[in-house]
């Protein structure tokens, strides 16, 4: 109760002196005429009116609280801004004291409040381990005494414990705006404070900041306000009971306003021509927000937008939110200027913009603001920024390396895919020559010819020459260089752009090793399909004869010993035909480990016994996509190379404590690396690799570069086809694999292999059907079969054709697959089987049984050929082939097909 009286003292002495002021009067118009006294209206009116002035008088000093309220919630938010910006977060419990972003806070602290004498200070604070510090707090001037001095007006340490802290100072840290509306009070005094938090660079919440004002301005600008309201209620209580007096008080105030009205015409007539003249925007906003005055360049580019507000202008949010932001400063007394970009009309408009507060006395009752339209200017330096930042972002994110030269072929602009490529920063490369930088020895005159070339400005614009790199290493490098003019036409520096190209390069030694292969290896080919056309017939009658000569043993002795030679002569066709196709066979997923041991276990006994055999196959190796025979003719071969390479070396003289050796070895590897230059690894990939080594002869680098190549051989006449490594190269490309070869003179040779590993457990699995199942050999009498015959080859046509007459079947014959075709057309109930070449003019075997199988034809279909690759084989399964049989063939293996 004593508290309320406190508060409200002012009222109720003014409602005591109305009623004392009532009563007066009433005694005195009572004791001046008997029935006197005020009208009976008079008491209930000075009730209401004080009951009234009771609501108006507290609102009054409400609104002055609320006046000093926004003056510290307009300053606090600015100021937060301004000390975020300059790192408040940055700041810490051990920043020194002379660190330069504490004092210019400081500063700044101090500038607030010479600018804003009505607060007594501004300070910031943060929790540390549960407790609230002060960490930026400057010396004040408590007293206006203009000195800093005692403990109570010096600066406050970082760090400092605020052992008083309220809960409007916890919501801050929380990250709410607050005012203290309870005087609070510390050892400093007694205040009313707002706090406002402070957040870090990525928006969270690391301080806050504080504006106090002294409590007892407070209390008195409330105080003021009451009185100026009481004052203001006391003039209907003077004229409720002076109403004659009070009249003529009226009649000479509206006197005076009349006077001051046409005065104030006649000044607001001067102004509004000016102000309509402006060639800018110039308006001004009441207290409320709304635009009360706009000239015509603010109509022309907005509308009439007086008694508007800014939420009743079609603008997009983020310029609503900065216009407001603005506006609140200026509102908070604070004169705004700055350049502000926002969307108009679907256009981006750029001003700079002055606000300015309008006070009356210490009120500010509005804002008035001019905007000056920048935007050509802005969007010409925009334009100029953007096309500069192109060029940057180009120069630092192209993958080529862009390098810009002086006269003196000294480095002024170096980009960081020069970095990449050549491995020097830019702070190592800027300022140094390019020889002796990246210019190889061996490379300086031609560069330097080149370089010669540019400045004379008579080309050079493009080279190709081997650089070095910052670790020593040597790459091929594809240069584009353009000489730098000016406007008079003189070369004033170079500029390069650069990219690597040693990868590339070797990929097309690699593309062109392969095709020089295989070029060879298909004209090899052809004259091993040839070769089988001939060794057919005669190893077919060969076998004829010796059916017809059974009891001549001379004969038959003689007759093995060709058989023989067909045969091996046979085999070395097969091996030609496998350097000239892929071969065919069937791929399984197989163990790598147990094929290599097998096949070790086969050719152990055809090792010279003096020669080691170390051999290493890692565990645990899962299943690979592989085909049995091929893996073996990979290891035969290449360990068949190593054994005659260790040879050559004992024959030749070995020095003294060598011992030849042969390792082999399997590993897992994730990824496979070109050695030497003689990989034809396609990519890098998860893989198996069997690794074959000796330490014989080794190779040279152009025995190396051939190495591969069919025929190409380095042992003496008779002794070596040249078709090993070319069969193990073909082989393992079938099976989807690579080899990589690295040898030097006089340190032996290695033969890496590489299987890929499937990506799951049967992926890439392919199963080549071998048509016609598991052979059995009928009887070679049991004839009776109508058979067309059809071979381009006629030795071939007539050994067959005489073979399968003397078994008993009637042989119909044709010379290609044409006019095997048109034969069938005419008489297609007439045969029981077709036996076919496939490779024929004008029509093929695969393509003489595809128009039978697609006229809906159910006949037998036997093909033959020397050497059939996987993609045709999956082809003549798809087809429904019934049988395939490979040349050179004995008449058991024909005879075995007609069943």
């Amino acid at each position: 109760m004593t508290g309320w009286i406190a508060e409200n003292h002012d009222y109720l002495f003014f409602v005591f002196g109305s009623l004392v002021v009532f009563g007066l009067l009433e005694g005195w118009l009572r004791k001046r005429t008997p029935h006197g006294g005020l009208p009976r209206a008079a008491w209930p009116a000075v009730v209401i009116l004080l009951a009234a002035g009771w609501f108006l008088v507290g609102g009054a000093g409400r609104a002055e609280s609320r006046r000093i309220e926004s003056l510290l919630e307009g300053m606090a938010p600015t100021y937060a801004q301004e000390i975020e910006r300059m790192g408040h977060s940055q700041i810490t419990l051990s920043t020194p004291a002379d660190d330069p972003r504490y004092l210019a806070m400081i500063e700044a602290m101090k500038r607030w409040k010479a600018v804003n004498p009505t607060i007594s200070d501004v300070y910031t604070f943060r929790r540390i381990d549960g407790k609230v510090r002060l960490m930026v707090d400057s010396e004040t001037d408590y007293n206006h005494d203009g000195k800093i001095q005692g403990e109570r007006e010096l600066r406050i340490p970082i760090g400092r414990e605020y052992p008083e802290a309220d809960d409007e100072m916890l919501q801050a840290l929380d990250g709410h705006g607050t005012f203290s509306e309870m005087p609070v009070r510390d050892e400093w005094g007694v205040w009313v404070s707002a706090q406002v938090p402070l957040h870090d660079a990525q928006g969270r919440v690391e301080a806050a900041l504080g504006v106090d004002y002294p409590a007892e301005k407070w209390v008195e600008a409330i105080s003021l306000g009451r009185q100026r309201m009481l004052w203001l209620l006391a003039i209907p209580v003077l004229m409720l009971g002076f109403g004659a007096a009070l009249t003529g008080v009226l009649r000479a105030e509206i006197g005076a306003r009349k006077k001051i009205e046409a005065e104030l015409r006649d000044s607001e007539a001067r102004l509004r021509t000016a102000i309509d003249n402006l060639p800018f925007d110039f308006w001004v906003m009441d207290a409320a927000g709304r635009y009360v005055l706009i000239n015509p360049a603010s109509q022309q580019n907005w509308g009439d937008i007086e008694g508007k507000t800014l939420a009743d202008l079609e603008l997009p949010l983020a310029t609503r939110k900065q216009w407001e932001s603005n506006n609140r400063r200026a509102f908070g007394g604070e004169l705004v200027r700055g350049e502000v970009t926002f969307e108009h009309n679907g256009r981006v408009r750029h001003s700079y913009n002055i606000i300015a507060p309008v006070r009356m006395g210490e009120k500010i009752t509005g804002i008035l603001g001019l905007n000056l339209d920048m935007t050509e200017r802005v969007g010409a330096e925009e334009a100029l920024r953007r096309s500069e930042r192109r060029l940057a972002l180009h120069v630092r994110q192209t993958p080529l390396a862009v390098i810009e030269w002086d006269l003196d072929f000294r480095v002024t602009a170096w980009n960081p895919a020069a970095t990449a490529i050549f491995g020097y920063t830019a702070d190592e490369a800027v300022g140094r020559e390019a020889i002796g930088l990246i210019v190889t020895e061996e490379a300086r005159e031609k560069v330097l010819e080149v370089w010669q070339t540019i400045l004379a400005h008579r080309g050079g614009t493009r080279s190709t020459n081997r650089n070095a790199t910052k670790g020593g290493k040597s790459i091929l490098c594809e240069w584009y260089n353009t000489p730098l003019v000016d406007e008079s036409g003189r070369v004033i520096g170079v500029a390069s752009h650069c990219q690597d190209i040693t990868e590339r390069d070797e990929l097309e030694k690699q593309v062109r090793q392969t095709q020089k292969i295989e070029s060879l290896g298909q004209l090899a080919a052809g004259v091993a399909h040839e070769f089988n056309n001939l060794l057919t017939p005669m190893l077919l009658r060969l076998e004829m004869l010796r059916g017809d000569r059974a009891g001549d043993t001379a004969l038959l002795t003689a007759l093995r010993s060709i058989e023989d030679a067909i045969e091996q002569a046979a085999q070395l066709n097969q091996r030609i035909l496998s350097v000239g196709q892929r071969s065919s066979g069937k791929r399984e997923l197989l163990l790598l480990n147990p094929i290599v041991d097998d096949t070790l276990g086969l050719l152990r006994h055809t090792l010279d016994r003096r020669i080691g055999l170390a051999v290493n196959l890692s565990p645990g190796l899962g299943p690979l996509s592989l085909d049995r025979a091929h893996v073996a003719q990979i290891v035969v071969n290449l360990v068949i190379n190593a054994r005659d390479t260790l040879m050559q070396k004992l024959e030749g003289g070995a020095p003294e404590g060598w011992t030849p050796r042969i390792d082999i070895s399997t590993t897992r590897t994730e990824s496979a690396h070109g050695g030497d230059g003689l990989s034809s690894a396609p990519f890098a990939r998860g893989c198996q690799r069997l690794t074959i080594a000796d330490n014989g002869a080794g190779m040279s680098a152009e025995v190396r570069a051939k190495a591969f190549e069919p025929f190409y051989t380095t042992k003496p006449p008779g002794q070596g086809t040249g078709l090993g490594l070319a069969v193990v190269w073909n082989v393992v490309k079938s099976l989807d694999g690579w080899v990589e070869l690295e040898s030097q003179p006089g340190r032996g040779t290695v033969f890496h292999v590489y299987f890929p590993v499937p990506d799951a457990l049967a992926s890439g699995v392919v199963e080549a059907r071998q048509a016609g199942g598991p052979i059995h050999a009928p009887n070679e009498g049991a004839g009776g079969l109508r058979i067309l015959l059809v071979e381009d080859n006629v030795f071939v046509a007539e050994t067959i054709n005489n073979l399968l007459s003397k078994a008993g079947h009637a042989v119909t014959y044709a010379q290609n697959g044409e006019e095997a075709w048109e034969f069938f057309r005419l008489r297609e109930t007439g045969f029981d089987l077709i036996l076919t070449d496939e490779n024929m003019p004008v029509l093929s075997g695969t393509e003489l049984l595809r128009r039978v199988r697609e006229g809906g034809h159910a006949i037998r279909v036997v093909v033959v050929s020397g050497h059939l690759d996987t993609e045709k084989l999956e082809e003549l399964n798809g087809l429904g082939v019934d049988g395939i049989l490979q040349k050179p063939f004995l008449p058991k293996e024909l005879f075995a097909m007609l069943k």
